[in-house]
């Protein structure tokens, strides 16, 4: 398998590329990988790089869903653009969308990845939510995706991949690997364990803000009615729940 391309170089940022070998080496370890970026830092180009690099050498099917449509925009601008994202230029990769495949043209699309090429199935999140008149059956009605999907790549992972139903759901896909990412992170944490994520939030990137050129943040305390109680009647409220003055 040989191939050339003369887009321009990446040239990353502060953080970049140690997200991307990071985040590399914990998929290669777990097959399962949480990337917690701040907004801005740049998850779609780093999900693609971090793909491309995932199955350099060897090629496959790279799904890739979002809750957003105009993010999926921005995934075909990323794969289709202007700059190298594979790990070098002689890795093709490349994308279509749902549109573009039907069963006839997803055997073709394995056929390229048995050859080495990476290639990126653009679907939104709600593509995946239906179900059949007698089950669920992603195999049929998605070309084929059950069970030959490499990697999974999941933008803003923490809207609607998670509950049980639709957990159940998905689960069909039978993905090899899993990249999630999101700039919230709060709501899925805890499925992760701790070598399982590349945290680059916030509180990250305001660290480094000499490198990040993020602006100052000021955070000021707000007087509500749950931080005037007592800790004895703080207790009875969980986290989520948070103050209910009926209760």
């Amino acid at each position: 398998f040989s191939f050339f391309n003369n887009k321009n170089s990446f040239i990353p940022r502060f953080g970049q590329e140690e997200s991307i070998n990071t985040s590399v080496e914990i998929l290669e370890k777990n097959n399962k990988c949480l990337f917690v970026g701040y907004t801005g830092i740049g998850k779609t180009l780093l999900s693609v790089a971090i793909a491309t690099r995932f199955l350099t050498g060897r090629g496959g099917i790279v799904l890739t869903t979002s809750p957003i449509k105009d993010t999926l925009l921005s995934f075909d601008e990323q794969i289709d653009g202007d700059v190298c994202l594979g790990p070098n230029r002689n890795q093709k990769y490349s994308c279509v969308t749902a549109k573009d495949l039907n069963a006839r043209s997803f055997d073709l699309l394995k056929k390229r990845a048995e050859e080495g090429e990476i290639i990126f199935i653009l679907l939104t999140a709600q593509d995946l939510f239906f179900e059949g008149d007698d089950e669920f059956d992603l195999r049929e009605k998605y070309f084929y995706l059950k069970g030959n999907i490499d990697l999974w790549c999941r933008d803003e992972a923490h809207k609607y991949y998670v509950g049980n139903r639709t957990s159940n759901l998905l689960n069909v896909i039978q993905e090899k690997a899993v990249l999630d990412m999101t700039a919230t992170p709060y709501k899925i944490i805890g499925n992760y364990s701790d070598d399982m994520i590349v945290n680059r939030n916030l509180m990250w990137g305001l660290k480094y803000r000499a490198q990040t050129n993020l602006p100052k943040v000021l955070i000021k305390s707000l007087n509500t009615p749950f931080s005037c109680l007592s800790d004895e009647i703080k207790s009875e409220y969980n986290f989520e729940e948070g103050f209910d003055p009926r209760k």
